[in-house]
């Protein structure tokens, strides 16, 4: 059997852009196996590709010694290694996502229609109604400043957007959801704005109501467009808070 071992262990939005990569790997003939941390256990619940395998990295699989070593390594007539984490380190020229592309000589042309999300209704449903007491086309603004993955979440300060409507929801950890049970609220959302985080790559395979959501750089980047527009749709608004700092 051939196997390829995907090392990006967290960015749930880096994991979601990255899957052409592992479906490519898989039509050529590939088993795919792609650790990932405990706080993203869940995924292999909304992501299920065959030959693909979710593994929590803090258990034991097959190449482990490689995976934590993190080097790149030759590869074998059975075997590929694609370290795609540290990607940016080995083209810093290129952009963060588009080198990890680079390292697969792979196209990311099109990658957001390799995102097939298997959407949890009932949880999504309990989110929009329940906890966040929203109600069927209601207008609201949805604003989301958390970034980074948990436990070492940060959250970006500074932004003061002006907002069109009356009702404000602020994206959170809430208990016992995830970030892909915000799908119903992401869809329905009259107006959005949001660091760049695993939202935006989750946006990008949903049908939204908003036509022009706005994304905010999380860091002050050389060029936040070079950084991230040729990867997203055109319909984003681009700002950076850090631009006069």
């Amino acid at each position: 059997m051939k196997v390829c071992l995907i090392r990006q262990h967290a960015g749930l939005g880096d994991i979601l852009f990255c899957l052409k990569i592992a479906k490519t790997m898989i039509d050529r003939g590939y088993h795919v196996i792609w650790p990932v941390i405990s706080h993203y256990s869940f995924i292999s619940e909304y992501i299920k590709i065959d030959k693909l395998a979710f593994v929590d990295e803090t258990k034991n699989f097959p190449y482990k010694d490689i995976y934590i070593r993190n080097q790149p390594t030759p590869a074998t007539e059975n075997f590929l290694f694609l370290p795609i984490q540290i990607a940016d380190r080995l083209y810093p020229r290129s952009p963060i996502l588009g080198s990890k592309y680079e390292l697969a000589s792979i196209s990311h042309d099109n990658w957001e229609t390799y995102v097939d999300i298997i959407r949890n209704k009932e949880k999504e449903q309990a989110l929009y109604y329940d906890i966040l007491n929203l109600e069927d086309e209601e207008d609201y603004t949805l604003t989301s400043w958390i970034y980074g993955s948990p436990p070492n979440s940060k959250t970006l300060e500074g932004a003061k957007p002006k907002n069109k409507y009356d009702k404000m929801v602020d994206m959170r950890y809430v208990d016992g959801f995830n970030p892909f049970d915000w799908s119903l609220v992401l869809e329905r959302a009259s107006e959005i704005h949001m660091v760049d985080t695993c939202y935006i790559c989750i946006m990008e395979a949903l049908n939204t109501k908003v036509e022009r959501p706005n994304m905010y750089s999380r860091r002050k980047y050389e060029d936040f467009l070079f950084q991230l527009k040729p990867y997203f749709n055109n319909s984003w608004n681009y700002l950076d808070i850090h631009v006069n700092k």
